[in-house]
């Protein structure tokens, strides 16, 4: 695998993000301080109680835009997560219209793909 941006494949994948939304309480127990298959990750304390953490999840910043989260003002590392669905949208759309066009176009897609590799179906989407 050649690199990304000048960035060797061996340091792209030491650090990987598992994603579930854990309490607060979960967090300071330490379970998810360990690397998880010898790797990195998102939630360990290093990662995500030590520094500032702002997500767009819901289709907004809830709590901080990124650049006046409390960490980066006091010039601290942040753990920015960015879902790409809600920024390559329409920006007059709201968050369940851009989930509803994507499914749609997501499905469009699976539609012409099963016909592309599977002569039943593309007949009958043809004759249907």
């Amino acid at each position: 695998m050649s690199s990304v941006a000048g960035v060797s494949p061996e340091t792209i994948f030491r650090m990987l993000s598992k994603r579930r939304s854990l309490s607060p309480g979960l967090m300071r127990s330490g379970e998810y301080s360990e690397p998880l298959a010898g790797r990195l990750h998102g939630y360990q304390p290093r990662f995500f109680t030590n520094m500032g953490y702002c997500s767009d999840s819901e289709g907004r910043f809830r709590f901080h835009h990124p650049l006046e989260h409390p960490a980066v003002q006091a010039g601290f590392g942040l753990q920015l997560v960015i879902h790409p669905i809600w920024w390559c949208a329409g920006e007059e759309d709201g968050p369940l219209a851009k989930l509803e066009r994507f499914l749609s176009e997501r499905a469009q897609t699976v539609a012409d793909e099963m016909a592309a590799n599977c002569r039943p179906y593309a007949e009958a989407r043809t004759n249907g």
